[in-house]
């Protein structure tokens, strides 16, 4: 993948970016290091921080993306000088996004629906959501219901959630292999 510059971004594959922060390294054996570690943020800060004087960016907002191993570096301007490396990974965002429509629908007392991607019918007319819940205790009860996992357990095996339409009223998210839509009603 190339480098691509613009506007105070550069976008850049993984191996692109070991290249310049650890030219003199093996990049095989940093990957499979890499690759077992479940926390990929201490490895792409430490090569952000050795790229520093390459690029010039002194201050960073980071997005790994883990499954295309693309990483998005957006150059922070005006922070009095001060050297900040701030890491995202699109499974976090991801997560965070899904946790946010949760609690908007708590606080805006919506109801949300909950089925299996396997069951979801949208166009059928005799289509029922597995689960209809409402306020909080209830609307959290039944996520953990229908995906078999406490919370803590659903952040550990996380792996997208992406709204299905431009109202963003509608996620489909997956969890340990399997799918689920979430309809806020």
């Amino acid at each position: 993948m190339e480098t691509i510059v613009k506007n105070n971004e550069m976008v850049l594959g993984l191996k692109n970016l070991f290249g310049i922060a650890m030219p003199k390294s093996n990049y095989t054996k940093w990957y499979a290091a890499f690759k077992e570690d479940r926390e990929p943020k201490k490895y792409i800060y430490n090569l952000i921080n050795n790229t520093k004087e390459s690029t010039g960016f002194k201050a960073v907002d980071v997005l790994f993306d883990e499954e295309k191993e693309i990483i998005k570096i957006n150059e922070i301007e005006d922070l009095f000088g001060k050297q900040i490396i701030h890491i995202s990974t699109k499974r976090t965002v991801e997560f965070e996004t899904f946790t946010s429509l949760i609690l908007l629908a708590i606080n805006e007392e919506s109801s949300l629906a909950y089925t299996k991607m396997e069951n979801y019918n949208v166009e059928s007319e005799d289509f029922e959501y597995e689960m209809i819940c409402e306020g909080k205790r209830e609307i959290w009860g039944g996520l953990e219901k229908i995906i078999g996992l406490d919370y803590y357990q659903m952040e550990e095996a996380f792996e997208s959630a992406r709204f299905t339409n431009e109202f963003e009223n509608n996620m489909i998210i997956k969890i340990a292999g399997k799918e689920y839509i979430i309809d806020v009603l």
